[in-house]
């Protein structure tokens, strides 16, 4: 039935019309107001789910920061007798899964060595460094803390470890390794889930000022040993002979693997000394 009233452009107005757009309407409505609840459960849901990860992922690194921090400095004296016959050789640019016939190592040393004079020029003193940048995303440090270097010994808990700073080569105490300068541990498992990755450079201390560079040094090393069996896993040399005005080197890197951490060698280097690679790792350092 159509009514005698006109709508308001003059048309007969069909009330059954009406009715039937105005349920249509309300269906409409009504399918979209459930799409729009189900994408907002499905957001908290997924929302939920990711708290939950990063709460468990961050109860589970302040655990292992805590038993780090009860971590005793390694006792390096047995390097000098590690067990080097299955030692792997690698260069630049090459990369090696730490493990030994299927077992991983829980802790290893990163031992640098080198050949240096101890005074150059105008008897200025000749003072290479090791340190390690603790990195996350972006490779990136997630605090200025996670800087492991002369001032700064320990990061993670404890879990990545300096064990000194040595002026010149490997005939200064405190320690003989048989060759080893400067040594950083790393209790692998106890390393903050957080971290992706562990950057270690060598670096020479005021080189500007004492117009140093890295070809004063001769047979600049990296080596890796498992220190709960004495055993090296690798070596890295590394060349100096070309590297006229460059005094930072980007040696090594640690990466966190599916299986096993990964020893990546790396080569790269910089002008600008430990400044300069603290900047690039987005460590706070004070103008000079």
């Amino acid at each position: 039935m159509v009514s005698d009233e006109n709508d308001d452009l003059g048309q007969p107005f069909d009330p059954f019309a009406a009715e039937e757009k105005q349920m249509e309407e309300e269906a409409k409505q009504k399918e979209e107001d459930d799409s729009r609840r189900a994408r907002e459960s499905a957001r908290t849901d997924e929302e939920r789910e990711v708290a939950a990860q990063k709460k468990s992922d961050d109860d589970a690194a302040k655990t292992a920061a805590a038993e780090a921090r009860n971590i005793p400095p390694a006792d390096l004296s047995q390097l000098k007798s590690a067990d080097l016959s299955a030692s792997k050789q690698i260069s630049g640019g090459e990369q090696l899964e730490l493990e030994f016939n299927g077992a991983k190592p829980s802790r290893i040393a990163i031992a640098f060595g080198w050949d240096a004079p101890e005074i150059t020029g105008e008897n200025d003193e000749f003072d290479m460094d090791a340190s390690a940048f603790l990195l996350g995303g972006g490779n990136k440090v997630t605090a200025d803390s996670d800087f492991v270097f002369y001032n700064n010994m320990t990061t993670g808990g404890g879990s990545i470890r300096h064990h000194g700073d040595r002026i010149g080569d490997a005939g200064n105490e405190p320690f003989d390794t048989g060759g080893d300068v400067e040594i950083i541990v790393c209790h692998l498992e106890s390393v903050p889930f957080s971290a992706e990755r562990i950057m270690f450079s060598a670096t020479i201390h005021e080189a500007y000022e004492r117009e140093q560079d890295f070809t004063f040094v001769k047979d600049l090393y990296v080596r890796v040993l498992d220190l709960d069996e004495n055993r090296e896993l690798l070596r890295y040399n590394l060349p100096t002979e070309e590297l006229k005005q460059q005094d930072a080197y980007i040696v090594a890197e640690l990466e966190r693997g599916t299986n096993a951490w990964v020893f990546h060698a790396k080569a790269e280097t910089k002008v600008g000394g430990l400044y300069v690679v603290a900047k690039d790792f987005s460590v706070y350092v004070a103008p000079t």
